[in-house]
């Protein structure tokens, strides 16, 4: 759970994250871990829970850390897809969507 995740890093020091579902057709495994890292750092940050609310708030902390051109990738790589697996009950195959800027 993000509270046990939490909790395991404040007593540590060490962010420990999950493999699971990690390979990814674009970024490759290392790249998406270090992805994940930080996004699981972010809900150190915000104590957010790993539920749809708690994924938004991780999201809206990471979106600040990248360049514009970046974040449409990163709407697709979290709310994307916690939108999917939230709604269908199972994590979706990684795949990247590009959204058209329309600012």
């Amino acid at each position: 759970t993000a509270r046990d995740m939490i909790e395991q890093c404040h007593a540590s020091g060490i962010l420990r994250i999950s493999t699971d579902f990690a390979a990814h057709p674009i970024f490759g495994e290392e790249i998406n871990c270090q992805f994940r890292a930080i996004h699981d750092y972010c809900h150190i940050m915000r104590n957010a829970a790993f539920d749809l609310h708690g994924e938004i708030s991780a999201y809206k902390a990471q979106s600040i850390l990248i360049s514009s051109e970046a974040k449409p990738a990163l709407f697709t790589e979290v709310i994307g897809q916690v939108s999917v697996a939230f709604t269908s009950g199972q994590f979706p195959e990684q795949k990247i969507a590009l959204l058209k800027k329309l600012v």
